[in-house]
This record gives C-alpha cells, sequence and structure tokens, in this order.
C-alpha cells in the first residue's frame, strides 16, 4: 500500500533522494537549482504527505520560488542555526527586502563595512561572538574574530540555500561576491516576529533581535537558547 501510495516518486530514486537529503538536512531547495525544484514541484502532494508521515511539513513558496521543511512532530529532529548564523542571516535578510529585489549581487568585504556602520562595536561583537561589557573597547583580536565569524555565517548559509557564492575558492573570501536568494525572508519574518517595525529599519530589529536573545550575558557559546531560526 506504501509503496503504491508513493509509486510516482520512487520513478525517479536518485532524484528524490538528493531531494530528501537536501530538505532533511535543513536545506532550502530554490528555483536557481531548477532540477530539484521542478522534481519538487510535479510531487508536490505526495512529498507533503511523504514528510507528514516522518514529521515535518514541507512548505513550498511558489511566489519566490523555494521550498524547505518544518518540524511539526516531537519526534522530528530540529536543527538549530548558530548565534552569528541567525545574526548574519537577519542582516542578510533585511537587506534583501530593503534592496525591492533590484540588487541581490553584493561583496563580502561591502557587507561587513555596511555593518560595522549599522551598529557599534559592542552589539556587533555580542551578535556575532558572545557578550562583552559594555564599554569594552575594540581589539585587533576582536576584529579578527567578528570577520571571521561574519565569514563562516556566510559560508554556512551558503550550504543551506540561502545565498550562492558567486566567486568559489577566491584567496580573500572578503572579497568574494555573493548573491542573496528570497529563501532569506525566512529570517526576515523572524526579525518580524520580534519587532512589528517598517522594513527600513534594520538597525532597530537587529537591536531587539540581540535583547529578545539574551545576547548582553557573559557567555562564549555560539548557540542560540531562545529566538533562534530553525534550519527545519
Amino acid at each position: 500500500m506504501f509503496m503504491q501510495e508513493f509509486e510516482r516518486l520512487f520513478r525517479q530514486p536518485a532524484l528524490l533522494r538528493e531531494v530528501n537529503f537536501k530538505l532533511l538536512k535543513g536545506c532550502n531547495i530554490s528555483v536557481q537549482d531548477i532540477r530539484l525544484f521542478h522534481f519538487v514541484e510535479e510531487h508536490l502532494e505526495e512529498l507533503r504527505q511523504f514528510y507528514e508521515i516522518l514529521g515535518y511539513r514541507l512548505i513550498m513558496k511558489h511566489s519566490t520560488g523555494y521550498c524547505y521543511l518544518e518540524a511539526v512532530s516531537a519526534h522530528a529532529p530540529k536543527g538549530r542555526f548558530s548565534r552569528s548564523e541567525t545574526f548574519v542571516g537577519m542582516f542578510l535578510g533585511l537587506k534583501f527586502l530593503e534592496s525591492g529585489l533590484m540588487e541581490t549581487e553584493f561583496i563580502v568585504k561591502n557587507l561587513l563595512q555596511e555593518l560595522f556602520q549599522l551598529l557599534n562595536f559592542n552589539d556587533l561583537y555580542t551578535g556575532l561572538v558572545k557578550g562583552m561589557k559594555r564599554g569594552s573597547s575594540a581589539t585587533e583580536s576582536k576584529n579578527a574574530m567578528i570577520q571571521q565569524k561574519f565569514c563562516t555565517a556566510i559560508k554556512n548559509l551558503a550550504k543551506y540555500g540561502f545565498l550562492i557564492i558567486l566567486d568559489e575558492g577566491k584567496m580573500d573570501f572578503l572579497e568574494t561576491r555573493i548573491k542573496l536568494l528570497p529563501s532569506l525572508e525566512r529570517f526576515y519574518e523572524l526579525a518580524r516576529r520580534l519587532v512589528t517595525l517598517p522594513e527600513e529599519h534594520a538597525r532597530d530589529a537587529l537591536l531587539v533581535y540581540l535583547e529578545e536573545c539574551g545576547f548582553e550575558l557573559e557567555e562564549s557559546s555560539d548557540e542560540i537558547e531562545e529566538g533562534g531560526l530553525y534550519a527545519h
């Protein structure tokens, strides 16, 4: 009975395995990966039933062209993005929305510079690294840690299908071009849940996010205890 219900899915086992691996890993599948996205569209109802059995809801965003899984069962494993990934993801999500879809390609170095202009050093260090005492001074090592966390978060978000790294293999990652994808709206929605603000108020949303997630605490963990975004 099970095989009959999902017979169409199993006619293309290689594609099914690839789609299943990405979705269960917590990745978004976007229209940029037309082969996998088309498979999901063609088998949407069967896949929804399939993942419902496993304790997930398959979310399809037709208008913006991406899909992902959301855990709905207590028995379904949940993956949560780290502090720095969520912070950078929310910044890029707000950036994507503010651009009005007119500009989606950016250089990593320019984005980091914009973040430095948006927030003071303490708030930026708190968001990307860990809580620090008010009035602490910026040091070369702390600036290097901010840069490292920012670049690592971007690389990880690319693995999850939130952006595309256009210049793979560049020696200086800060000079790398990236393309933001509509799936970043998931982070933007997190910001909107935390605070009701006009879209152009990125700084205010980020600051509220820091406060809501308890980032003022002195701790070294990169994990978010509350308010973070689940991979699925």
